[in-house]
């Protein structure tokens, strides 16, 4: 081992989740890692159900002593922010959990900056701060959001600026996501029709209309993508990167539930809304210009989202044989 090389030092907020379960999963694997998590379980801890041994704090990030004194502590190089609300429907019946789990999560870190200054700050903002599009959103598109999570999101995103700005951290690397799924999924299009083929094969009830159309991306994939672009060694920006990490296609709801039906060996009898949405504030079709990742990943190019559609049915499949 060579031991002039520097161990990266993470902290990962919301890190017992899906993507950052995934995310872990990828950093462990491509070099020697110091990762601290801290997630209030909400879903569960999904580090345990995936085998990792993590540094696991168990509060709640908004409380700014304990997190403050947790950055302390660990000086992390980077510090990862995938704390929010993760389940959008959520947000169509207030805004409560999005004020708390997604901006007041990032208030309290940036509190915490100002105090404990750091490196580098990865963030995991959204495709739907955009809001509804009818061509390709590139970065510097209009942000329109329809929902409580797209307005916290974009919020969030100022305040990091703001503590960028200040010489909190260094650098700031913000990504949109698309809709993600895979393995260790706790919610979603592909978990709930799954689900709901589970308890009935001979019906399913979809939400919306069906058209809904949107590009997904497996959660190996993406964090892979995050990977790349926090690489201290190979990294391709300076300062501040805001950038949509996402195939440049989308899948509609229609073809997911085919693709499900088609897995399954099931024939059920298919109910769709009447609704182009799912749900209030659910943006019914958009797509990335995904031109700027594709120059800073570095010959990465994401699967389209119907193979990332599939590996997340077969992965679902699978976790119901085995359990």
């Amino acid at each position: 081992m060579n031991v002039n090389i520097l161990k990266s030092k993470y902290l990962i907020l919301g890190g017992a989740g899906f993507i950052g379960t995934n995310l872990i999963e990828r950093l462990l694997q491509d070099r020697e890692t110091d990762i601290t998590v801290v997630d209030k379980f909400t879903y569960g801890n999904k580090l345990l159900d995936a085998g990792f041994s993590i540094d696991t704090h168990n509060f709640d990030i908004t409380d700014v002593k304990k997190l403050g004194d947790l950055i302390r502590s660990k000086q992390p190089t980077h510090v990862i922010h995938l704390a929010a609300n993760s389940n959008i429907q959520i947000s169509s019946g207030g805004a409560n959990s999005d004020i708390t789990d997604t901006f007041g999560t990032t208030v309290a870190l940036a509190s915490c900056l100002a105090r404990n200054p750091v490196e580098n700050v990865f963030f995991a903002s959204t495709g739907a701060i955009y809001g509804v599009s009818n061509k390709p959103v590139s970065e510097d598109s209009p942000k329109l959001p329809i929902s409580p999570y797209g307005w916290m999101k974009l919020a969030s995103e100022e305040v990091l600026m703001q503590s960028l700005n200040a010489g909190d951290c260094k650098n700031l690397l913000v990504a949109r996501f698309p809709n993600v799924t895979g393995k260790w999924t706790t919610h979603g299009v592909v978990l709930d029709l799954a689900t709901k083929l589970f308890l009935d094969k001979s019906h399913l009830s979809v939400l919306g209309d069906g058209n809904q159309t949107k590009p997904y991306c497996s959660a190996s994939s993406l964090s892979e993508a995050i990977q790349t672009l926090i690489d201290g060694t190979n990294k391709t920006w300076s300062r501040q990167l805001v950038v949509n990490l996402s195939p440049n296609d989308s899948i509609t709801v229609k073809e997911i539930v085919e693709i499900l039906c088609q897995e399954f060996d099931v024939s059920p009898q298919i109910s769709y809304g009447e609704s182009s949405s799912g749900w209030i504030g659910d943006v019914p079709q958009y797509s990335y210009d995904t031109k700027l990742s594709i120059e800073h990943l570095k010959g990465f190019v994401f699967p389209e989202s119907k193979l990332a559609i599939l590996d997340a049915v077969r992965w679902v499949k699978q976790q119901r044989e085995l359990n």
